[in-house]
């Protein structure tokens, strides 16, 4: 082999090696799997699930007891419940629920079993800070099955042949125009500024743009509505992913009616106007709740039939990626001035709610925990190094690989080439000075350029020493 050749393997390895001890494999959440969590304190279906702060709050429902006030509060990151301020005045079934600026809002009910159904169009409100609940400015109209959408600051309600807006600013409604198809427990999603309403009694896509309050139509769901065995229909729950942790798309699960629940789940992409499936349902059953934190989904209680659940399960949607966690700030080989701190700046590709631990290791140190970017200060002159370490909720944990920088004493001015002792003390006087010579520049170069070099230079030696290449000699053949 040709001593070119070798110096271009080595350096490869190299890369390659340093690559590997960087990278932690770990047994994550996979991208479109389920989890099974903590069950819920009480079975049921037909509640009301909203998300304040990373928490899950699920509202209501019913189960063989009958209709149900219960609040109870569920957390990702510790996976327990707590039971918290029950709905008042009533029980409440069949409502629409929507969060918007810490406050969780429950429109509609159906307070009993008793035939013909009743139902009533009250806005009840909840406060997490002070878990009190208390009444606001009612619906314009009663709907069944209707569902609840946030887009900015207003909360838009859309049911039967009607869509109403809902400014909790001033507690007001406004009328805006309604679905062109008359659609009840439909599944629904917000993705920027238009609304997806799919499936239900419709079994279509009809589209609201909240900009232009005007409707279109999308591609209806794989399959279709409410009535007869129809696969997708009513019953349907649907939810959006952001982005950011995932590809932007909207899952719709659930389905069939209330003799044949379903386990489907349909991927929608608004860009391609177009389906595909992912892994179903762990349980076939429908009326459930759904709630996303992190594009992460939370599929809570249901229903089969008449028997009622208690199951949490969690869902990571296609396009989402292992845990990473980087170092931003300071680069490689980065020089500090002594007594200066050190910014460590980090990106984690989860949010805060779904990291357990974050941690970092200083030269080899014990670890130490941090809730984010960080700095190190008071550190003595050297090389030192640093590493982070994060574990999410899922079970899942990785390091970032280790950032080395150095922290010098600066040396600020130069001698000049004239001896201090040839200026006499008692007579000095600047205006009388000549001004020395200046000393040749010497150009400085960053450290992190430096050491490259000299680590080719001893790999080079290495190599050349082991394969007793001489440099310069012919090569032998």
């Amino acid at each position: 082999m040709k001593f070119t050749e070798l110096v271009a393997a080595g350096l490869i390895l190299l890369v390659a090696t340093l690559n590997l001890l960087s990278i932690c494999v770990a047994d994550g959440f996979a991208e479109n799997t389920w989890q099974t969590l903590t069950p819920m304190p009480t079975a049921r279906a037909g509640l009301g699930v909203a998300t304040v702060n990373g928490n899950i709050f699920a509202i209501g429902g019913y189960n063989g007891s009958g209709y149900l006030s219960l609040n109870e509060m569920y957390d990702p990151v510790t996976n327990t419940w707590t039971t918290k301020a029950p709905l008042s005045p009533a029980n409440k079934t069949a409502f629409a629920a929507a969060s918007l600026n810490g406050k969780i809002y429950a429109f509609g009910k159906m307070p009993s079993t008793q035939h013909p159904y009743p139902y009533y169009p009250t806005n009840d409100v909840y406060d997490p800070k002070t878990d009190t609940w208390e009444g606001r400015a009612a619906m314009p109209q009663l709907i069944e099955g209707a569902r609840a959408s946030t887009v900015g600051n207003k909360i838009y309600v859309i049911g039967g042949n009607y869509t109403f807006v809902y400014n909790p600013d001033s507690d007001s409604w406004t009328a805006l125009s309604p679905p062109p198809v008359p659609v009840t427990y439909f599944a629904c999603a917000a993705v920027d500024s238009r609304i997806y309403v799919i499936g239900g009694t419709s079994k279509l896509m009809q589209i609201y743009d909240t900009i232009t309050d005007t409707w279109t139509n999308g591609t209806s769901p794989p399959a279709g509505g409410y009535e007869g065995y129809s696969p997708a229909g009513g019953y349907l729950v649907g939810a959006a992913t952001t982005g950011v942790y995932a590809p932007k798309r909207i899952y719709v699960m659930g389905g069939g009616n209330w003799m044949f629940p379903l386990d489907l789940n349909m991927i929608y992409d608004p860009e391609a106007d177009s389906w595909v499936r992912g892994t179903n349902l762990t349980i076939t059953k429908n009326e459930f709740g759904m709630a996303v934190i992190g594009d992460v989904f939370y599929v809570v209680g249901g229903v089969n039939y008449v028997k009622a659940y208690a199951t949490v399960e969690r869902y990571a949607p296609v396009g989402y990626g292992p845990l990473q966690v980087s170092i931003i700030k300071p680069q490689d080989y980065q020089v500090y001035s002594l007594g200066n701190d050190v910014g460590i700046d980090l990106f984690v590709n989860r949010p805060a709610t779904e990291i357990l631990e974050l941690s970092y290791s200083l030269d080899g140190q014990e670890r130490l925990m941090v809730d984010g970017n960080f700095s190190l200060v008071n550190l003595p002159s050297g090389v030192h190094s640093v590493t982070v370490y994060a574990t999410d909720v899922f079970g899942e944990s990785i390091s970032s690989g280790k950032v080395t920088f150095s922290v010098v004493q600066l040396v600020t001015a130069r001698p000049t080439d004239v001896e201090p002792t040839s200026i006499p003390t008692a007579s000095f006087n600047p205006a009388q000075t000549p001004s020395p010579t200046p000393a040749p520049s010497i150009p400085e170069f960053p450290v992190w350029t430096v050491v490259p070099f000299a680590a080719l230079t001893v790999l080079i030696f290495i190599i050349a020493k082991s394969h007793r290449v001489v440099v310069g000699a012919p090569e032998t053949m």
